[in-house]
């Protein structure tokens, strides 16, 4: 019998990290209907449900590789999508681009 694949998807929702208002940065993430829209394309392409993590203020997230490289690229380094816990992609915004590298693992 097979094992159940996993996919995750990790982000971080469009935010100001300086506050509304605030003139010393720009908004970082993705915005709310990208995120959907990538999520809804892994779906459709894969057939497997993608657990969604937003990423925000954690320390340390259920995949360590995910956490480390986080910490060594910071926002550039999202979306991250996992396949089985193995990080598949990594700071590609493009649903068809993710969607082939997930493809190419299954």
């Amino acid at each position: 019998m097979s094992r159940a694949r996993s996919l995750t998807l990790y982000t971080t929702p469009r935010h100001l990290p300086c506050g509304p208002g605030s003139s010393c940065c720009g908004p970082v993430g993705q915005p709310p209907e990208a995120i959907r829209a990538l999520k809804e394309a892994l779906e459709r392409a894969t057939g497997l449900g993608v657990a969604l993590v937003d990423v925000r203020g954690k320390m340390s997230l259920p995949e360590p590789e995910v956490t480390t490289l986080i910490n060594r690229l910071g926002g550039d380094a999202l979306p991250v999508v996992t396949l089985d816990g193995e990080i598949v992609c990594s700071g590609e915004e493009s649903a068809e681009r993710v969607v082939e590298a997930v493809k190419r693992r299954l």
